[in-house]
């Protein structure tokens, strides 16, 4: 019979090997096979529950926190209280709001400036076209009339 390890129970009747495939059996276990102890030798977790109102216990201290902390504060505020503080977030989202909109305003700006630049580029690149296209025109007409008299 092999013993268990160094460490383990000393007696195989108060320990059982780690094992989900069935009862443990003695002759079958390998000596460095880990060992827990069974279930009537363990202490039931009730015994370790300690009551609040224990004297062992201590109680714990408030803490002191500063005003802007959010820790501080209380989760439930007053209607005048939270009157103000919509008050202020109204305020900062409306001035917020008025640079985002004067921000748009000069964005819509510049694209109307470059969108007619680029209409009187277009316009001058039309008509470059046409009188290149004329002076090809004319240029062949005068070629052609001057091979001819030749």
């Amino acid at each position: 019979m092999a013993g268990p390890p160094s460490g383990s129970p000393s007696t195989t009747s108060f320990a059982t090997p780690i094992s989900s495939a069935g009862p443990p059996k003695e002759s079958s276990t390998p000596p460095n096979r880990l060992f827990r102890p069974t279930l009537n030798s363990r202490q039931p977790s009730a015994s370790m529950i300690v009551p609040a109102d224990h004297p062992e216990i201590e109680a714990k201290t408030p803490r002191e926190y500063p005003p802007g902390d959010a820790r501080a504060m209380s989760p439930r505020q007053s209607n005048e209280i939270l009157q103000v503080m919509c008050g202020e977030s109204r305020s900062k989202l409306q001035s917020s709001t008025i640079e985002h909109q004067a921000g748009l305003a000069a964005l819509v700006e510049k694209i109307e400036i470059v969108k007619n630049g680029h209409e009187k580029l277009e316009r001058d690149n039309n008509a470059l076209q046409e009188y290149i296209g004329g002076l090809t025109k004319s240029m062949s007409r005068t070629d052609l009339t001057a091979g001819r008299k030749k």
